[in-house]
């Protein structure tokens, strides 16, 4: 199993029906020996899923399929994941279900993406040996869409994927996170109904964290709204970005990222939540970006010692004959430092006098990285 392709399959555990149709075509590949291939009921943890142990299998792994036929939340977090950790992922649909296909098309993330269509486990088989997407392990999505996305932002900033509705709640964070300490980026769907994929992909890369706003399941549009939301965290979650995700009440958390939502019954519940997660988010962000400041300021302060010049070294075993050097003036000397202790980049054009009592000395001096070999000093 070592030289094998390892696959992992992750599908929404109902309806019965089509999980039966993944997990009998799981059975029949992995008999075949060609490939290594397990789902996520393989990783369960005393008959209880963990997500961390889901996450770290993923990582194992080197193929990533997910069946998206009808948008489960828990599969679309773990895809985002797998494409975060430059998985190949291979996506399957059965478009014979009328919803799904119509909700596949609404979510437009994926579209370009591609899918194998299926009705049944034949159909999966046949497609995986037919498709091969083993053999391609290079297709990598997340490289072909940072790649789309053109010039990668370099400033990092808070993310914040407004709900798609303009509640009390959503507008009072928005606030927040605009007038906030730190730059920010803003995901509101009523300016630009769908960004592409590798919109988020950019900005997500770059950004210092995260913050998704789910709907409740009395809001219209709720399914559509929170998979995209779902797809994106799991991309945040797997690029290791502090990870908030707020939803209206009642929400019933998925159990992939139960430990990240936090739900909120009013708006001023949901200030109290983001202020609480942002305050050490942002004290972690300034000492990341003092020690930046500090590492530029070291790169800067070579460049100025690399123009520094002190002059000629002396030949090795010549000490002796120092005072018969002639050393010719090549400017006005300079001198680095203070007190007794300097450097000099020039000297007279003189000889030494006879009563100076030069002595040879090896002092090694580090300077940030830089390092001379001896110096010679006069007594």
């Amino acid at each position: 199993m070592a030289d094998l392709v390892r696959c992992f399959v992750a599908y929404a555990s109902s309806p019965l029906a089509r999980a039966e149709a993944v997990e009998k075509a799981i059975e029949n590949i992995q008999g075949g020996g060609l490939v290594d291939i397990t789902g996520w009921k393989s990783v369960s943890v005393g008959g209880r899923i963990i997500i961390s142990a889901i996450c770290d299998e993923i990582r194992r792994r080197d193929l990533f399929i997910a069946d998206l036929t009808g948008l489960n939340p828990n599969v679309l977090f773990e895809l985002g994941y797998a494409i975060s950790h430059r998985k190949r992922v291979w996506i399957l649909l059965d478009p014979n279900i009328e919803r799904a296909k119509l909700d596949f098309d609404r979510f437009q993330l994926l579209t370009t993406i591609g899918y194998q269509p299926y009705s049944n486990s034949r159909d999966i088989i046949n497609g995986f040996y037919k498709e091969q997407p083993y053999d391609k392990l290079d297709h990598i999505v997340y490289k072909e869409l940072l790649q789309t996305s053109g010039q990668s932002q370099k400033k990092s900033a808070l993310v914040y994927l407004k709900s798609e509705i303009d509640t009390e709640a959503t507008i009072r964070i928005a606030r927040r996170v605009a007038a906030g300490p730190v730059a920010s980026v803003i995901d509101d769907p009523r300016e630009v109904r769908a960004q592409p994929f590798s919109w988020y992909v950019q900005h997500v890369t770059s950004a210092f964290a995260v913050v998704c706003h789910l709907l409740s399941t009395e809001y219209r549009g709720w399914e559509i709204h929170n998979a995209k939301h779902a797809l994106i965290a799991g991309l945040a979650h797997g690029l290791a970005k502090p990870l908030l995700m707020l939803a209206h009440d009642p929400y019933a958390s998925p159990i992939d990222y139960r430990d990240l939502l936090r739900t909120h019954r009013t708006a001023a519940m949901a200030e109290a939540i983001f202020d609480d997660w942002l305050l050490p988010q942002v004290e972690a962000f300034e000492k990341r970006a003092a020690k930046q400041e500090h590492y530029q300021e070291e790169a800067r302060a070579q460049g100025e010692l690399r123009s520094i010049a002190i002059g000629d070294p002396i030949a090795e075993f010549e000490s002796d004959c120092i005072t018969d050097y002639f050393v010719p003036r090549l400017h006005t000397p300079r001198r680095y430092g203070q007190g007794t202790q300097f450097l000099s980049d020039g000297r007279e054009q003189a000889r030494p006098q006879p009563s100076i009592n030069w002595r040879r000395n090896s002092v090694p001096i580090h300077v940030i990285t830089f390092a001379l070999s001896s110096l010679w000093i006069m007594n």
